[in-house]
């Protein structure tokens, strides 16, 4: 109730009257308008017990003040205060922060008579035991997991000890540790080489034994046969990440594709050059072929801007993500990979036109060539295939510090992580992915052969530019990406969007 009994005594034993009043001007207001005579003798120093009227019936502080008067008009007051507290304090609460595994809030509260900044709570909920707060308001909970959304509680204390109800924060999100490209060549995830290899230090080993998976989009989209899944081929020193894609591209029920139109027997492919630049399957890749025709003979798009894979739409920020880069094309014969190649390293030479290797004829009046790249002959572009010297970067064969990866075109490379159809060494349902690089050869009677180099089941063979084969894109990720996870098939990179 809002009532109050006062205790009161005082020393003078001739007091006449007293009252009770909310004002120290004497004995006027809102709880005893007058003075009150004290019935029969003056009362002595003994306490006299009081009850006040109804005083006013709003939370707060109440001071109330006692006033005496003796028999000779004397007079004299002495105040007490009293909070009157009908009603429970209201908690309110905010995200202030959060890290992997923890989330901070701030807990505070209103209240007429005050908050107690010693007595303010929070938790996680769904337990039991709460976090007591700073008195400044902040409160954290701990043991929580990366990346997940909880729902934080709070409640507080008034000054007079009133609780208020529980309150909830919702879809506070803890944080997930990202990664940098440059970081993964601190961490070195399994299988990454510890030195450069061609251009780039390169994941090297069987399909267990790299940790280089890598999805666009979010952990459901990331399954091991998902078109968002790719793999790391390698990171440059300046920390540009080069992918290929997991498995072969498809659009609607066609699953391989013309690297362009033209054959062995032409004098020219479709385009008059028959060169990477200018091939079919080069502008199909980025995004730059019209028409209305699909299938492995059609010249619509079927990677960036293709229907299939509207993640790669020239608009949408993971494309946004691939940076330009120079891919070197130019020519390549290679009529016994023995006679000219002896390891990875040389074959990167090659293809980078850094090494060249004497011509000769064949019994069968084909001239033999490797002819060299010239830095010049290298085009800007989003989208390329893998090459040669990334096929054989990553098999493993008596591949350590020092030794480059001593492979060569045979079945043996089947076992490298690279070719998905053929892991294990077992050929299952591919011809071979299409490379950039061309097989072009001059025969004595003037005629040209075109042909483009194939990896996967057939490693030695090189097929004409107009059949149709696997087709798995490749491009470099900016060094600015964020990542998260750790690259195995259960927990891949995942690109931060």
């Amino acid at each position: 109730t809002n009532t109050v009994t006062y205790n009161m005594k005082w020393s003078a034993t001739d007091v006449g009257s007293y009252c009770i009043s909310n004002s120290s001007s004497g004995c006027t207001g809102t709880i005893n308008s007058g003075w009150l005579d004290a019935p029969g003798t003056p009362p002595s120093s003994t306490a006299l017990t009081r009850t006040t009227p109804t005083i006013e019936n709003t939370d707060g502080s109440k001071k109330m003040y006692l006033h005496i008067k003796d028999k000779a008009n004397n007079t004299a007051s002495s105040n007490a205060s009293i909070i009157l507290d009908k009603t429970n304090p209201t908690a309110t609460i905010k995200f202030a922060s959060a890290t992997e595994t923890s989330i901070t809030v701030t807990v505070s509260g209103t209240d007429t008579n005050g908050i107690d900044t010693n007595k303010m709570y929070c938790r996680k909920s769904g337990v039991s035991s709460w976090t007591k707060a700073n008195s400044n308001g902040t409160c954290t909970v701990t043991g929580l997991s990366g990346g997940n959304t909880y729902t934080i509680q709070a409640y507080v204390y008034d000054k007079t000890g009133r609780t208020s109800s529980v309150i909830n924060g919702t879809n506070y999100k803890t944080t997930v540790s990202t990664l940098s490209p440059s970081d993964l060549l601190t961490k070195k995830p399994k299988g990454l080489s510890t030195e450069i290899l061609g251009d780039m230090y390169r994941f090297v080993g069987t399909k267990d034994d790299v940790n280089n998976y890598i999805c666009f989009g979010n952990g459901a989209k990331c399954n091991e046969t998902d078109d968002y899944m790719y793999r790391i081929i390698g990171i440059t020193e300046t920390g540009e990440m080069k992918l290929i894609k997991n498995t072969a591209i498809r659009e609607g029920s066609v699953t391989s594709f013309q690297w362009d139109i033209g054959g062995k027997t032409s004098n020219a492919c479709n385009n008059g050059k028959c060169e990477w630049p200018e091939s079919l399957l080069f502008k199909r890749l980025n995004g730059t072929s019209g028409g209305s025709s699909t299938g492995a003979s059609g010249n619509t798009n079927i990677f960036v801007n293709g229907s299939a894979y509207s993640y790669m739409a020239t608009t949408s920020d993971w494309y946004k993500k691939i940076s330009d880069h120079s891919w070197w094309y130019g020519d390549i014969y290679l009529p016994n990979i023995d006679d000219h190649f002896g390891t990875a390293e040389i074959m990167y030479r090659g293809e980078t036109g850094e090494e060249d290797v004497p011509h000769s004829y064949t019994s069968d009046g084909v001239k033999l060539f490797w002819s060299k790249w010239p830095v010049s002959q290298k085009i800007s572009a989003k989208i390329g295939l893998m090459y040669l010297h990334d096929y054989y970067f990553a098999y493993s064969l008596n591949y350590n510090s020092g030794i480059y990866a001593d492979c060569r075109i045979d079945s043996d490379c089947l076992d490298g992580w690279l070719p998905p159809e053929a892991n294990g060494g077992e050929c299952l349902n591919s011809e071979g992915d299409w490379t950039i690089t061309r097989n072009h050869s001059f025969r004595k009677d003037g005629k040209q052969e075109y042909s483009v180099h194939l990896v996967g089941c057939y490693t030695s063979n090189s097929t004409s530019v107009s059949n149709a084969r696997d087709v798995r894109p490749v491009f470099y990720l900016s060094n600015a990406v964020k990542l998260k996870g750790s690259g195995t098939i259960s927990d891949p990179f995942i690109v931060q969007a």
